[in-house]
């Protein structure tokens, strides 16, 4: 059921997006998270209090501690940084410090499991709005190392395995 509630909570959004952009606002939702842009100060101010009067008059309940109503040029939203100013979409430094780690100990390693490569080839498809063909370009070699793994030695996603020439 669980699995289920992202996708639940989207379409229950729907109506929302489509009110909202119906009214002109550049307004945007991955689950329940959401942005909005304007093209002034002035303007997204406006934008944010409707916003907030309509959830609330809806009964949808905003933590307050995970919002952002005031306008920013720069932030972080899913997981990139975002900076309106420059027009820029970025990696946060952290993610990719993570990535590192989790790419050099794949490399170093003399055997590694599916899950291990999995979880890896999510971490580079989740920076593909940034790298777009090379995230994409990484990733192909992984699923195809793991899909050898899992179906021609009858693997389970935990059971290490040599790493091939092919990945490293």
């Amino acid at each position: 059921m669980s699995a289920a509630l992202p996708r639940l909570t989207t379409k229950m959004l729907k109506p929302l997006v489509t009110h909202l952009r119906m009214r002109g606002m550049r307004f945007f939702i991955y689950i329940d998270d959401g942005l909005c842009l304007s093209d002034s100060y002035e303007k997204a101010l406006s934008e944010s209090a409707y916003v907030q009067q309509l959830l609330k008059q809806l009964g949808w309940f905003v933590q307050p501690e995970k919002c952002h109503w005031a306008p920013l040029q720069f932030f972080a939203w899913l997981g990139f940084d975002i900076n309106l100013i420059e027009q820029s979409i970025s990696i946060p430094s952290e993610k990719l410090r993570r990535f590192r780690q989790k790419l050099t100990m794949a490399l170093n390693a003399s055997h590694v499991s599916p899950r291990d490569l999995l979880c890896l080839t999510g971490t580079i498809i989740s920076m593909s709005l940034v790298y777009d063909l090379l995230a994409h370009i990484l990733s192909k070699p992984l699923f195809h190392f793991v899909n050898q793994m899992l179906h021609l030695s009858s693997a389970s996603y935990d059971t290490k395995t040599p790493v091939s020439a092919e990945i490293a």
